[in-house]
């Protein structure tokens, strides 16, 4: 996985994932907020290129959200606002 972004952030519910994969295997997109409760899943199939979610978190509470994505073998986590 390559150019790995998260914008706008911070943000007011609403953010977009982006990447480049190369062959990814499947993963997992998962949002936690900051009681480390999963407010967002998604399985994601084997991607080769281009890969893009619009995420609509609208009517959380404003805070600090962990963006997690799980590979075989492998979490990457990221961390966003929403205002």
């Amino acid at each position: 996985m390559s150019q790995l972004k998260i914008y706008p952030n911070p943000n007011s519910g609403e953010f977009t994932v982006s990447m480049t994969l190369e062959n990814t295997p499947n993963f997992e997109l998962k949002v936690f907020n900051n009681l480390g409760e999963q407010v967002f899943t998604e399985p994601v199939e084997r991607i080769k290129g281009s890969y893009e979610k619009r995420i609509n978190l609208n009517g959380r509470a404003a805070g600090v959200y962990n963006v997690q994505f799980i590979f075989a073998g492998e979490t990457i986590n990221r961390t966003i606002i929403i205002e």
